[in-house]
């Protein structure tokens, strides 16, 4: 049997499954999509360089107020990170 108004995610914590009413749901996305304090609209436009001197300008300001060291710093700098967005 297929539904079409539900949806089954597992939970962000724990191992349980939640089933959500899909109206509500996409609702959700589409709300937290829209905060443009965490998110901004997809262009064509390479934003890598404005995006790493944001990072850098971050990880100098840990290392300068002691939160990191820089020992930690250059064990991290040649692995390569995934990012991954759930819905809350």
């Amino acid at each position: 049997m297929s539904r079409t108004d539900i949806t089954i995610k597992p939970a962000d914590k724990g191992s349980a499954t939640v089933v959500m009413d899909i109206e509500w749901y996409l609702r959700e996305c589409y709300r937290q999509l829209e905060n443009t304090n965490f998110y901004e609209k997809k262009t064509n436009e390479d934003r890598t360089p404005k995006v790493c001197k944001q990072v850098k300008h971050y990880v100098d300001g840990l290392l300068l107020d002691g939160f990191i060291e820089k020992t930690s710093l250059e064990r991290s700098q040649n692995k390569t990170l995934c990012l991954v967005a759930l819905p809350s």
